[in-house]
């Protein structure tokens, strides 16, 4: 599969913080660069959702590339407008793999909770484990965070890499929940 990348407008949209740090790097890391500089950067990713709004094709390929850094602008800006209409897009691009996919979990577990529970579980039917370490273990974890304790945390990785995978995604999916549910009071108000 070759990877199509998407135009590169959303950066340009975004720009850069007051020390040149791309925004869209502050989601990726969850640095922000202090508490009063939260606010400031949601708003910068609320305007670029507004933006992709009257953009759904741009915003629906920018969240299914395998190009991480947009797929990663896409998932931000619906995580900051809890805009509802990609829920397809999200499971695309998780199924597909990408290196954001605990970021893809998290959102669909926080935007679309009923019904990530019941394709997280089709999907953890479905898959070979040894294949996708990162996917499997971030769908396990939002699930346990949606309260569905019906699979275990716990998979015995067949190469270090794997462990590696799985433990990153594991503190990924921990790191994006707290912040994006902490935050909820911020954006249900309109930032």
């Amino acid at each position: 599969m070759s990877l199509i990348i998407p135009d590169s407008r959303v950066f340009g949209w975004l720009g850069n913080d007051d020390k040149n740090i791309p925004y869209y790097l502050h989601a990726l890391n969850l640095y922000w660069g202090g508490d009063e500089r939260v606010k400031p950067a949601m708003k910068k990713f609320l305007e670029v959702a507004k933006r992709l709004e009257v953009q759904p094709d741009y915003w629906s390929e920018i969240i299914r590339t395998k190009a991480w850094r947009h797929t990663l602008v896409g998932c931000t800006c619906i995580l900051v407008s809890r805009n509802p209409s990609y829920f397809q897009d999200l499971q695309f691009s998780f199924k597909q793999g990408n290196w954001v996919s605990p970021q893809i979990a998290v959102t669909m577990g926080i935007v679309h909770p009923h019904l990530s529970r019941k394709f997280f579980r089709e999907y953890l039917s479905s898959i070979v484990p040894a294949q996708k370490a990162k996917e499997v273990t971030s769908a396990q974890w939002v699930l346990n965070k949606l309260d569905d304790s019906s699979y275990s945390n716990e998979f015995d990785w067949n190469s270090p890499l794997d462990k590696d995978d799985s433990d990153i995604a594991k503190s990924v999916v921990e790191n994006h929940w707290n912040f994006w549910l902490n935050l909820g009071f911020v954006v249900d108000n309109g930032i």
